[in-house]
């Protein structure tokens, strides 16, 4: 029997957290860039090169990088996902979460005691609202192309026509 508690109150905040600093940190993009050794992402992005080896050893056993040989590379996910300039990135997510969300954890208590909520769209501060824009920007690139495949389009449509279409919350 597998303590899953121990897994989700442990390891799965630990995980959370290093992926969500690795893309604040730019390590992602730093290895894409060239930056392929420990020693490298390290001075790249700023870091201790003991807690890079650390990191690094972290997120290639949770399948963001191979290891070869002393040099990491992206693996296939990480390069579509974590990058900054791919169009299906959810960098934007990552930041937001690590830099915005991540804070407001801490108040989980508080609304469960209150059953207030933050309203977040009403308190965030002009950095917040521009990482919050970069999070809703990655959401819909790394959806729209799954719903496009997906929603059923009606034939006038195919064959050219023009029709209407009422977009309800859909965001940007």
């Amino acid at each position: 029997m597998v303590p899953v508690p121990l897994l989700h109150a442990q390891i799965m905040p630990v995980i959370s957290k290093a992926v969500l600093e690795a893309a604040d940190a730019g390590v992602f993009d730093a290895v894409a860039d060239g930056s392929d050794t420990t020693e490298d992402i390290a001075q790249t992005c700023g870091l201790n090169p003991k807690a890079t080896g650390e990191l690094m050893g972290l997120l290639t056993a949770l399948g963001y990088f191979t290891y070869d040989s002393g040099t990491f590379m992206l693996t296939k996910m990480a390069r579509k996902w974590t990058l900054k300039h791919e169009p299906e990135s959810v960098y934007g997510m990552l930041l937001f979460n690590n830099r915005v969300v991540w804070p407001w954890l801490e108040k989980l208590g508080t609304y469960l005691k209150t059953g207030e909520g933050i309203h977040y769209h009403d308190h965030l501060d002009a950095q917040q609202w521009n990482y919050y824009q970069q999070a809703m920007v990655a959401a819909s690139g790394s959806e729209a192309k799954e719903f496009g495949q997906r929603v059923p389009v009606p034939k006038p449509v195919k064959a050219g026509l023009s029709t209407r279409m009422l977009d309800i919350g859909g965001s940007h």
